[in-house]
Formats: C-alpha cells, structure tokens, sequence
C-alpha cells in the first residue's frame, strides 16, 4: 500500500478470479453491490421523479454526501466525467432526482437494450418513482440497476461481490457486505 493510499482494490471480472485471488495473493472480498434484474412492467402506473441532467461535479458532489458516513470508493472529478463519457456513449448521462433527498443515477444503455443504471443513489422510499421517472426519459424493456446492498431490498435483486482488497492498510478494517464501490 502506498502513501496516502487506503487500499490496493481489484474488481475482478468473474467469480472464479475472486477464486483465484483470494487463494494466490490473499486479497479478500471488502466491497459488494446490489443487482436488480427488472422490466418495465413492474414500474407501469408509477409516478416517476423525472431525472435532470447533471455534470460531473455535481453528480459528485451527490454522491460524496449521499454516501457520507458510509465505506466507499470516493471517484475524484476526471473519473467521474469519465463515467459521464461512457453513459453518453450508451445513449445516457449522470442524472439527479429532485425527491425528499437528492438521488443519483449513472445511466446507459446496453448494446441489446437494456437500460443499465451503473449506480442509483436514492431514497428507498423513492427507489421506484426514481426509476420510473428514468423509464419516462429512457425507455426499455429490461432494466439493470446496481447499487449499494443496503439500499433496494424493498425491490430485491441479488447481493454480490465486487471489490476485493489486498492485505495491509486501513482497509482491513473493512467486515461485512457494507463496502460500496460504485459506478464502473
């Protein structure tokens, strides 16, 4: 671990080099996030919050005080505007939500479709009306939405790993499936 670096994190591409890791260099899974495979079928009806385009400082700027108090991955500005390249590449952009608390969503499409959201950011009590309102301004049939394992389980999806950490450092003090990594 080098100077002023918490940790050293991988984000393998597959389960079996989480595998593989842990057994070759001793890293370990620190960081998790929450799948929600959906259609749009499941928010007909819904009231949406519409999204508002946001630039990438104020998209992180929501995020760094959504996320406060919380173990994160913190993005600096560039790889924040770099993410804002990639939604825009996929048909999308970094949104904000204008709700009861300001949510967040980093939002494309995939090359079949589907409307993936890198990151939603939200209220759980608005979770629905967020992406309903992002269905309203991106429509598709099939949703992937990632976020934090602590938020969603209203709506379900699958908890995984996504980060691991080498040892050494600050970062072993990381338990649980509370560490967030985020946008991608």
């Amino acid at each position: 671990i080098g100077r002023g670096m918490d940790c050293l994190l991988g984000v393998p591409d597959t389960g079996s080099l989480f595998t593989y890791y842990h057994r070759v260099d001793r890293h370990r899974t620190a960081f998790y996030t929450r799948i929600l495979l959906t259609t749009r079928e499941a928010f007909d009806g819904c009231p949406g919050i519409p999204p508002e385009r946001v630039d990438a400082e104020e998209y992180r700027a929501i995020r760094e005080e959504y996320l406060a108090g919380r173990t994160y991955l913190s993005w600096d500005a560039d790889a924040v505007d770099f993410q804002r390249e990639i939604c825009r590449q996929g048909g999308g952009d970094l949104y904000r939500f204008q709700g009861k608390r300001t949510g967040c969503a980093a939002a494309q499409y995939t090359e079949d479709g589907t409307l993936l959201l890198n990151e939603l950011l939200a209220p759980e009590e608005e979770l629905v009306a967020c992406l309903s309102g992002l269905l309203e301004r991106m429509p598709a049939e099939r949703l992937e939405v990632r976020m934090p394992v602590w938020l969603g389980a209203s709506l379900g999806g699958e908890i995984l790993p996504f980060g691991d950490i080498a040892p050494g450092g600050p970062a072993e003090q990381i338990t649980g499936t509370e560490g967030y990594v985020g946008l991608d």
